[in-house]
């Protein structure tokens, strides 16, 4: 789908979490990478960069090799803020997969 619009991805594949049940749906384990992952990703969106994220759609997907992941959204801005002595992030995201209409 990002080829066809010209965008060629690059960069690394860093799995957060494990598959549970064999991939039915639930997360298992947060794998050692995730720190590494987010820690990546965070720096890539302070550049502008968008960053590219597997997502778990539905139960199971015996087509990949994590059991796990069936789609994709494109992360593209994240939020820091403060609230209750605590920082929080919120992050922007668009999904190929959802179709907006202007239609009245």
């Amino acid at each position: 789908m990002l080829k066809s619009k010209g965008v060629t991805p690059y960069g690394s594949n860093f799995a957060i979490a494990t598959a549970n049940n064999n991939g039915k749906g639930s997360v298992g384990t947060v794998s050692k990478s995730a720190t590494k992952a987010y820690n990546i990703m965070n720096n890539e969106l302070s550049k502008g960069h968008p960053v590219i994220v597997g997502v778990d759609y539905k139960p199971g997907n015996p087509g990949n090799a994590d059991k796990m992941t069936d789609h994709f959204i494109v992360v593209v801005s994240m939020l820091e803020f403060y609230d209750n002595d605590k920082w929080s992030r919120s992050y922007n995201f668009y999904d190929p997969g959802k179709i907006h209409s202007n239609a009245s």
